[in-house]
Parts: structure tokens; sequence; C-alpha cells
């Protein structure tokens, strides 16, 4: 089925979207909108390479606690290594087309546009947790290998600052306007530098929130320190965890939290952290990070889902994968 498109207006660098706790950064230099011609045939082609791509939801897949997820990461070379070295090629426009995926809504569904779907990430959310979505409305999210596809950083909300006693640190100062407009998290996307944003403004149809086992308000600290300090850094399009000078999403999350060891996956010459296996580490003990909150979207509405759900649909989206509801163990 051929994916259809919903453009936002909000394309061009600096307009704000709707909720977004301040404006978009402007564009780096060199890095201005491109002629029409050449932002519809990356459209186009994005739009081929979603088409022709494979997704297992989680309303076609049956909860196990007990999932295997060997298969996690297996086979990404093949996947996404071509992807990877046409992107080294087409860096000059990069930008470009993560702004027209991040406008372009396959089958109009996200989830923070549910009823009451922000103010329940809003209240689960607290400082330095990790949100792991699965951005499969999107045409990056439907060419990328695997469940969960994109991972932010949460900074939290005022309240919860104070409460932590975190409001009044120096490097928190600089973003008090953004944090009370409605800024609750940090995103390393395609779309410009290392961002505050909001929950509102975030394009997914599935997240989960990874809360750290470590919630000491000395770590927290650090942690909100490090995230900060790396506000305005570019995104790394060639997606290669060893160049902190740029960097992408779960690299980001690496930098803030290298105590963690999140789970690195050689690939066509560079090293690269996958959502799915931070999750798949949780899972199985090898990261100290607990699941508090699973929600998912689909025409039918929004959904809660249990770490059982989780677990078998990101096990369900790897190749040599069990079959979708071969298992049948309760949620």
């Amino acid at each position: 089925m051929r994916p259809r498109f919903h453009l936002s207006p909000n394309i061009p660098g600096g307009v704000a979207r709707k909720g977004d706790g301040g404006q978009r950064p402007p564009r780096r230099p060199g890095s201005g909108r491109h002629p029409p011609r050449a932002r519809a045939c990356a459209l186009a082609l994005l739009s081929a390479l979603a088409a022709c791509s494979s997704y297992v939801p989680p309303a076609a897949v049956t909860p196990d606690g007990h999932a295997d997820l060997s298969q996690c990461g297996r086979g990404i070379e093949t996947a996404v290594g071509p992807l990877l070295a046409a992107a080294d090629l087409i860096a000059p426009i990069a930008e470009t087309a993560a702004r027209l995926n991040d406008d372009a809504i396959l089958d109009g569904i996200n989830l923070v546009h549910a009823p009451g779907a922000v103010a329940r990430i809003e209240a689960a959310l607290a400082p330095g947790d990790i949100l792991l979505i699965a951005r499969h409305n999107t045409v990056f999210g439907r060419i990328t290998p695997g469940y969960l596809t994109h991972g932010l950083f949460a900074l939290g909300s005022e309240a919860q600052l104070r409460a932590l006693g975190l409001w009044d640190d120096a490097a928190l100062a600089p973003w008090h306007g953004r944090i009370a407009a409605g800024a609750r998290i940090i995103d390393a996307a395609g779309t410009g530098p290392v961002d505050l944003r909001s929950v509102a403004s975030v394009a997914a149809e599935g997240l989960a929130i990874f809360r750290p086992r470590d919630t000491s308000a000395a770590t927290r600290r650090a942690r909100l320190r490090a995230a900060l300090a790396m506000q305005g850094l570019p995104f790394d399009y060639r997606f290669d965890a060893a160049t902190p000078e740029a960097v992408f999403c779960t690299e980001y999350l690496d930098h803030i939290m290298p105590d963690m060891g999140l789970p690195r996956d050689p690939l066509t010459g560079r090293e690269v952290i996958l959502p799915d296996r931070i999750a798949q580490a949780a899972f199985e003990g090898d990261l100290p990070l607990d699941l508090v909150l699973f929600l998912y979207a689909d025409s039918d509405g929004l959904h809660d889902g249990s770490p059982a759900l989780l677990r078998a649909t990101i096990a369900a989206n790897w190749p040599g994968a069990p079959a979708a509801g071969a298992s049948a163990d309760p949620p």
C-alpha cells in the first residue's frame, strides 16, 4: 500500500512547531532550502523505500514475556548498510530529507494526537529518563529495521526539577524559558542540531519510557549537565558513534550516560547504537533500566502496552524472529 503523506507547513527552518517550547534552531550555514524539484525527488525516493519495507505492529503480535530477542540487531548490515552508504553520498541534502521525513506522517497516525496522550506521557516522565520511540509513521522509521527507531532524553518539567533541587543549577539557567514554555525532552534528530522540544512535537506511533535505576540527585545532575552541554551539536548523518563532534540520537544518550555502556554494533565501518538493542539489554538484565510506560497508536486509537507486548513486538520485527502471534503467553 502506498503511504499517504500529510505535509506540515512547518518545514522551513526557524518556524516553531505547535507546543515546541520555543523556536526551531536556525539552520547551519550551507544548509538552506533546496529547490522544489530536489525536495520532490527526495520525497519520492523516501516514499518508494517505505513502500518496500515490512513492519509488524504491536496489534499483530501476541504478548510474550519470554520472546526470543537473540535475533535483535542481526542482519542489519544487509538491511541498512546500502542505505548508509547512499547517505554518505547525499550528505549535502541530508537535512532537507530529514525535515521532509519529520513533516510527512504516514497514514496520519501519531500517538501524541490521541486525547490525553501527551498528559499521560508527561506525567510518566522523570528527569533522566530515556524515551525510545517507534517512528514507523515516518519514512525513515519505516525503512529502519526493528521496532524502536529513535531515542530521546527526558529533561523534565520545572516542577520536577525544582523538587529534585536541580532547577537552580547553573547549567539549566539558560533554558528556564524554554522549559517553562513546554520543552520536556532533548532530541538529537536529523532536522537540525541537538535541541529541546516538547512531548507534543514528537512524531511517533509507539513510545517506551525506560528509567535508569540510579535516580540519585547527583547522577541526575551529572546527566542533565552532560545533556545540556551538547546543545547545538550537529546531527551525525553518518551514524558513527565514534565521532563525538556530531551525534545521532542514541549516540547522544551514550554520551550523557557513558557509565551505562549502551550496546554498540559494527556496521559498514562504523559503530551504531540501535534503540531495540537498548531495550533488549534492559529486558535481559544487561542494562540497569526499567520500563515504566509503553503506549502505541493505530487506526483504532491509543493503547496501553505491557512489557511482554513490547518485548514480543521487538522480536517480531527482526529477521529470523518467530512469526507474529506464534507465542501464546499471557501479557
